[in-house]
């Protein structure tokens, strides 16, 4: 084998070992049934640091702010309904989430919308859903909110007087208007990119490890 290409493989090598003895694999092999529930892709960012499988249907899609309140007010009504494929999706919903144009499938589960970036097909995004939802460990449900910069502090305050048991507030920013919230501060860049002084994406600014243990 050529030099650089051993050098490569033993980077390589060398990455999937460090991150199978970390310790966030370590907190994911002790708890490997933890269900994290969210408005967006930080469930499955955090399912995937720990090295577990995905005990959340809530992966790779998005909710509206106001939705997401409402699926978390009355989850075990939603989570038992079935997802189909939403017949006239609003670009404007989407644009409130910072996103733009629509190029993949949107679902519906009830009354709420769901943005599915991350499927191919509404079909797939409804299988993973009802596959997932049978995995959920009711006596280890987390629910986490991203609010947005353009996210009415109305909403996030409904959200924080909701009688969940496990929740977090996460803002872009510092948000005066939502003191109980961790603000993660990555500024213009996206909260999963990394922080150029930590090398750790910013959305680990916030300690869930030490945040899930307490709560078990």
């Amino acid at each position: 084998m050529p030099k650089y290409l051993l050098k490569k493989t033993l980077k390589k090598a060398l990455r999937v070992i460090t991150k199978a003895f970390s310790h966030r694999a370590r907190f994911g092999r002790e708890h490997r049934d933890i269900t994290i529930i969210s408005n967006n892709c930080i469930a499955g960012f955090l399912y995937n640091d720990f090295h577990i499988p995905y005990n959340s249907p809530t992966v790779g899609l998005q909710f509206t702010q106001k939705g997401f309140v409402r699926f978390c007010r009355d989850f075990e009504s939603y989570i038992a309904l079935p997802l189909t494929a939403h017949p006239n999706p609003s670009e404007i919903e989407f644009h409130n989430l910072g996103g733009d144009k629509i190029n993949f499938p949107v679902g519906k589960l009830g009354d709420l919308t769901l943005f599915l970036q991350h499927y191919k097909n509404v079909d797939e995004a409804a299988a993973a859903w009802a596959k997932r939802a049978q995995r959920i460990s009711r006596s280890k449900v987390f629910f986490i909110f991203m609010a947005y910069d353009n996210t009415d502090a109305s909403v996030i305050k409904e959200f924080q007087s909701l009688p969940l048991r496990n929740s977090l507030t996460l803002t872009l920013m510092e948000r005066p208007d939502s003191p109980s919230s961790f603000p993660l501060l990555c500024g213009k860049e996206p909260w999963y990119s990394k922080d150029p002084n930590t090398r750790n994406p910013y959305y680990w600014r916030f300690d869930y490890i030490d945040w899930l243990k307490n709560c078990l």
